[in-house]
């Protein structure tokens, strides 16, 4: 929660100084018309992509979407190994499904400090919101097993049940592709709030680092973990690296 409010801090601490975009520049900003971004980023329960398109609403405001898609994961996702097989490949003990969601999304931006020159650096405030598509994959792993104990081990590949499957038979997570046809969809909605820094030296383009806090709810409760609390609201801070390009 610090890192939430220290970010939020930020963005009323630049919208304060707004006033500041009338400076005396070395050299003339030109006004561009449209916008586009893509992005990686990494965010406290996981990871994603970003895809923006913004139209200017004038020199300092732009609105437009953005399409996301990324991963979340429970707080308690911890890697595991079988203790018992030195060969064994790791696991999430205990998650039923894996979780990805993609957002789709209008929002603002405002350019809150413009580059007073070139090489300096442009600071802008945005949020974001709209629908998210909750996508829930079933685990598939790999089981050993020996009926016979004069029998060598078998490895099947079986849908994780906690009622079965205890830690020491578990040999390690099965092919990712496993369990696809088997997604079920969550519906649900997000919002983000953030900043940006741009910093690359050429005005048309975009090479910027972005922070800010988003929030996903889902209408039902996500069923990610076995034998523990599964929630239907997530909250997150993430570290966002974009590149793209303005034109008119």
């Amino acid at each position: 929660m610090r890192k939430l409010y220290l970010i939020l801090t930020f963005v009323f601490i630049g919208c304060s100084v707004s006033a500041q975009l009338d400076t005396d520049a070395d050299f003339k900003r030109q006004v561009y018309d449209n916008e586009a971004t893509g992005a990686f980023f990494f965010h406290s329960k996981g990871y994603g992509i970003t895809f923006r398109r913004q139209y200017f609403m004038n020199g300092y405001n732009k609105q437009g979407y953005e399409i996301s898609f990324l991963n979340l994961r429970h707080p308690k996702e911890v890697k595991s190994f079988n203790p018992f097989n030195d060969n064994a490949r790791g696991f999430v003990y205990g998650r039923l499904n894996s979780f990805f969601t993609l957002r789709a999304g209008y929002g603002r931006e405002r350019i809150i400090y413009d580059k007073t020159d070139q090489g300096t650096v442009s600071i802008t405030a945005h949020w974001y919101g709209g629908p998210s598509v909750g996508l829930l994959k079933p685990v598939y792993l790999e089981i050993e097993k020996r009926d016979d104990p004069t029998v060598p081990l078998i490895i099947v590949v079986e849908k994780y049940d906690p009622t079965r499957h205890p830690i020491n038979d578990i040999f390690g997570g099965a092919s990712f592709a496993r369990g696809i046809g088997e997604t079920e969809v969550q519906m649900g909605l997000y919002t983000k709030f953030g900043v940006s820094f741009d910093y690359h030296h050429k005005d048309e383009r975009i090479s910027s680092i972005e922070a800010g806090v988003a929030i996903d709810y889902f209408f039902k409760e996500v069923p990610i973990m076995a034998a523990t609390e599964n929630y239907s609201f997530f909250t997150t801070v993430y570290l966002s690296f974009n590149f793209g390009k303005k034109w008119n």
